[in-house]
């Protein structure tokens, strides 16, 4: 069953600029220590991070709550698996709203899309709840 799907846009440029601005900080707020790694791993990381961004906020809308005092960015980590394919890790605050939203009985899994060119980057999550003896 879908619990919720989000989507989002992010600028590149206005990301190199927001990271320029408030550097280290604003990424300590935002991405968590693994994300930095693989982003620092790429030849254009604002690109890297404008995808991440954009899926975070994709998930904020899927789950319905925006970023509030219980739900924060860190607490969505999306790395990849080795192919490539985006995998959120779901935690803290954010992972307790979550769970409220499918049945006891069911496990959530977090579909994640992340695309992007020189310009901007979009990001598309689905939040489904899966039935633990394998219906949906």
């Amino acid at each position: 069953m879908i619990l919720g799907i989000g989507n989002d846009l992010c600028d590149v440029e206005r990301m190199a600029s927001v990271i320029q601005r408030h550097g280290q900080r604003f990424l300590e707020r935002t991405f968590t220590q693994a994300e930095q790694a693989l982003a620092q791993r790429r030849s254009e990381p604002c690109l890297f991070y404008a995808g991440r961004f954009a899926a975070k906020e994709a998930f904020m809308k899927a789950l319905g709550t925006g970023i509030i005092e219980q739900v924060h960015l860190t607490d969505i980590e999306i790395l990849a698996s080795r192919s490539g394919q985006p995998i959120a890790t779901i935690s803290g605050g954010t992972l307790t709203r979550l769970r409220r939203l499918a049945d006891r009985g069911s496990d959530t899994v977090v579909h994640v899309s992340i695309s992007h060119d020189a310009r901007l980057a979009i990001a598309l999550v689905i939040l489904e709840a899966r039935n633990r003896l394998g219906g949906h």
